[in-house]
């Protein structure tokens, strides 16, 4: 047939596979689905290979996206650039991807994995044990933060960005969403095997668990079922839901909050916002399921050491401006595709003046920048002439609020050129904007007052130990006197799985991390991403708005 699917740049995993799809473990149904919103449903088989532009594959860290082009019967991509975790995902599930610029990956061991059909081709037939044989043999060099993790994570003195090694994780998160598909990968290829080191993972119940509420005949409860008995079977922890439709905490913000992040540990988790414990002075990054799958049956992933980029913020920032509103500025400078594949470290008298909810909030959607982690430096430092690919500095004294117009996280521009966009929804919440902070400034802004009679506002504590403190200090009481509606524990509306989404031609400001189209509620609908301040203030005023 030798059709090609001509696509533009950014093609995001939701415009792939739509989250509302992925609660289904059957490859040929995800290819049915496989851009349903971009060309139609089931209309991708007419196709063999695709030729895109910058980017693809950006967003969430989902491997349903390589899945269902498979399912549906794709055979090659070609693109100017690949998001980083889609290029891993691709290349552990054996599609055939390339850059527009090369035949195939020049790198030895990723055309190895390729060759093998998979990354669990190649365990199976021990082909890592002989690349592990080929120690590296690197000379001293200065290196930044993510290098010198990875260096103690991979047992080599000394690493170089393009470098390839096989690491051991400190931590490794997944979650109800990804855990089911995995289980059903390992129980399949790695029968009667023992899971390395149990003690070393923890499984999260907040994904998919509110999808009932909200969608008849969803399979998400099979999926957590799953998980759990997966769980129990081989004695790995899990921090599980408190009610059928309540979690006990959102992943990026609970794992912190109990202590299970140190600085300088190496992190992955099946999630792309991992990134979100690089506030901590961590590398964490995002992985996909057969990524999980190779770490339960070998305690190792491997990773291509990443070029940073060192981004220094100086200057106090002015009243009503956030964290939310430096990283959305700082997407308006370098764009979702300015750091792709990179690691971020953050400096200067700004983040420094930053509370811990704030930089967990500037970490968490440094993956929309293209970036695999953002780092805030904990105990490992960077050495003073490590090398960086880019060295930016940024004044942000007279940073306006921002706001990022849909259909993407870097349409970014001043709130001034915003303002009266009428909104249907106003939703604080997710581990972007879900915080005890987020919910502190939100109340703050609110109190004694009431929102708009035709706006619905949600707000969702991102742990259930946030709701306790927010109850207790009376943020809950004041936003419910104003008029909002708290619910209860979860991802929710961010990824289309719980209440709170938009419904056909509505339009919301939130305070999550990502507006793809549909992506939120209604393909139709529309999305605008802000700080929870201006989330409160537009609830306010009807409109798009800003009263600190």
């Amino acid at each position: 047939m030798n059709k090609i699917l001509i696509l533009k740049d950014n093609i995001n995993t939701d415009d792939i596979i739509p989250t509302t799809r992925c609660t289904n473990l059957s490859v040929e149904k995800l290819g049915e689905y496989c851009f349903e919103h971009i060309i139609s449903r089931d209309k991708l088989k007419e196709y063999d290979s695709i030729r895109a532009g910058d980017n693809f594959g950006c967003g969430s860290s989902r491997e349903n996206a390589s899945i269902a082009l498979l399912g549906a019967g794709i055979k090659k991509i070609i693109a100017n650039s690949f998001a980083e975790i889609f290029y891993r995902n691709a290349i552990n599930t054996g599609l055939d991807i390339r850059l527009s610029n090369e035949t195939q990956t020049n790198i030895p061991i990723l055309r190895d994995i390729i060759s093998s059909g998979g990354l669990i081709n190649f365990i199976l037939y021990k082909k890592i044990d002989k690349f592990k044989e080929k120690k590296l043999m690197n000379v001293k060099r200065s290196m930044t933060i993510a290098e010198k993790i990875l260096s103690q994570s991979s047992n080599t003195f000394y690493l170089k960005p393009g470098d390839v090694v096989f690491a051991r994780p400190d931590l490794i998160m997944s979650h109800d969403a990804v855990v089911a598909p995995a289980v059903v990968l390992f129980n399949k290829h790695f029968i009667n095997t023992k899971v390395y080191d149990p003690n070393n993972f923890i499984f999260v119940a907040d994904h998919f668990i509110q999808i009932p509420q909200i969608r008849k005949g969803s399979k998400s409860q099979k999926f957590y079922e799953i998980m759990c008995s997966f769980a129990k079977e081989h004695k790995i922890p899990i921090i599980d839901k408190v009610s059928d439709y309540e979690a006990e905490g959102i992943c990026h913000i609970v794992l912190p909050e109990r202590g299970l992040i140190s600085s300088n540990n190496f992190i992955v988790g099946t999630d792309s916002h991992t990134c979100t414990y690089g506030a901590l002075g961590t590398f964490s990054v995002g992985i996909g399921t057969t990524d999980l799958v190779g770490i339960l049956a070998s305690g190792e992933i491997w990773m291509r050491v990443p070029k940073t980029h060192k981004y220094i913020f100086e200057g106090e920032l002015p009243k009503g401006t956030y964290a939310k509103d430096l990283i959305l500025f700082l997407l308006k400078k370098i764009g979702s595709g300015g750091a792709i594949g990179r690691v971020i470290e953050f400096y200067g008298d700004t983040i420094d003046s930053l509370s811990l909810d704030e930089k967990l909030t500037l970490s968490n959607m440094t993956v929309e920048t293209g970036a695999i982690c953002g780092i805030i430096p904990g105990k490992i430092k960077a050495d003073c002439d490590a090398e960086y690919e880019v060295i930016k500095y940024f004044n942000v004294s007279k940073l306006q609020p921002q706001i990022a117009q849909p259909y993407s996280p870097d349409n970014v521009v001043n709130i001034e050129d915003l303002l009266n966009i009428k909104i249907d929804v106003a939703y604080i919440g997710s581990c972007t904007g879900g915080k005890l902070e987020d919910i502190r400034i939100a109340a703050t802004i609110l109190n004694g007052k009431k929102i708009d009679r035709y706006v619905r506002m949600y707000v969702v504590p991102a742990t259930q130990n946030i709701r306790k403190k927010a109850e207790k200090k009376g943020y809950l009481n004041i936003l419910q006197n104003a008029g909002a509606e708290i619910l209860e524990v979860g991802c929710g509306a961010c990824i289309n799985a719980g209440k709170g989404t938009l419904e056909k031609d509505e339009v919301g400001i939130y305070s999550i991390n990502r507006n793809f189209k549909g992506r939120s509620g209604h393909p139709d609908s529309k999305v605008y991403l802000a700080s929870p301040a201006v989330v409160a203030s537009s609830a306010l005023f009807g409109r798009i708005n800003f009263h600190n």
